[in-house]
């Protein structure tokens, strides 16, 4: 079954069977204090990076409540993840809420070409 994120409950079950299979080894992955790597690569090709970007620019363009809720059942399973999920999201929204619209329309259109979480960087260097 392909998933189509763009659909609001899509993109919860994506949510929720991305932190099912966190489940399986956040205890053992806590226990290691190691970088989680390879959960941090699921959670890339999960396609729930732009969620809170707007349609306008080609992101998912979900609310808040929406997000909030992906980063619980993410938490729940895996606080680290959950938390640097939930980062990427405010890290996200800074840009588009403190920008000039030149400003935003830039930050939106590099976000959506990038699948890492080095938003801060590239928001501090536009912003100037």
């Amino acid at each position: 079954m392909v998933l189509d994120i763009t659909k609001p409950k899509d993109y919860v079950d994506l949510a929720t069977s991305l932190s099912k299979e966190l489940a399986q080894s956040a205890v053992e992955r806590d226990a290691q204090a190691g970088i989680p790597e390879e959960e941090i690569n699921r959670l890339r090709e999960s396609g729930l990076l732009p969620l809170i970007i707007p349609k306008q620019y080609g992101g998912i363009g979900a609310t808040w409540i929406d997000a909030l809720k992906i980063v619980r059942k993410l938490s729940k399973a895996d606080g680290s993840i959950g938390q640097l999920y939930g980062n990427h999201l405010n890290l996200t929204a800074l840009g588009h809420v403190s920008g000039t619209p030149a400003q935003k329309e830039n930050i939106i259109e590099k976000l959506l070409k990038i699948t890492y979480f080095g938003q801060m960087q590239l928001i501090q260097r536009i912003l100037g």
